[in-house]
């Protein structure tokens, strides 16, 4: 349960921008942005998750893993129904993005002070190997959407 709740936190953290990549065609006919712009959208993400990840592993540190996964869980489900209910222009959808990106790398921290705590000393590795696969599940559940990007 432990494993499935930790690689649900990190899927969940990350899906909006498996979302935007597995729809990027419908996204961009309907916004008008090319390729470079959703290349711009997807790097200026990762940026910001990177430029948060270190102060992200201090909230971690100080609140603990289970509330700051549910930070991380509620920052990308705002920026899911923000994106789906207001992204008309591609300004608005970069910046629902670029909200949810600390939700990344505070996700993904939580998620692994979880699994660290929880396992044991000799089970650590077999433990995070399958929250590893989040990237997949992710792309996974971005590719069935495929109808309406809304």
């Amino acid at each position: 349960m432990t494993i499935t709740a930790a690689m649900s936190v990190q899927v969940a953290a990350v899906l909006p921008l498996f979302l935007f990549g597995g729809l990027a065609v419908q996204i961009s006919d309907e916004l008008g942005m090319g390729v470079s712009a959703i290349g711009l959208i997807s790097g200026l993400y990762f940026a910001v998750s990177a430029l948060t990840t270190v102060p992200s592993g201090r909230l971690v540190d100080r609140f603990g893993a289970l509330v700051t996964a549910r930070v991380a869980v509620g920052l990308s489900a705002t920026a899911l129904l923000g994106v789906a209910g207001f992204a008309h222009h591609p300004a608005a959808l970069t910046a629902f993005l670029v909200l949810c990106a600390p939700a990344n790398g505070l996700g993904q921290l939580a998620s692994n002070t979880v699994l660290t705590e929880w396992a044991p000393e000799g089970r650590r590795g077999s433990c995070s190997a399958p929250s590893r696969r989040r990237c997949r599940c992710a792309s996974c559940s971005a590719g069935s959407a495929s109808r309406s990007w809304r």
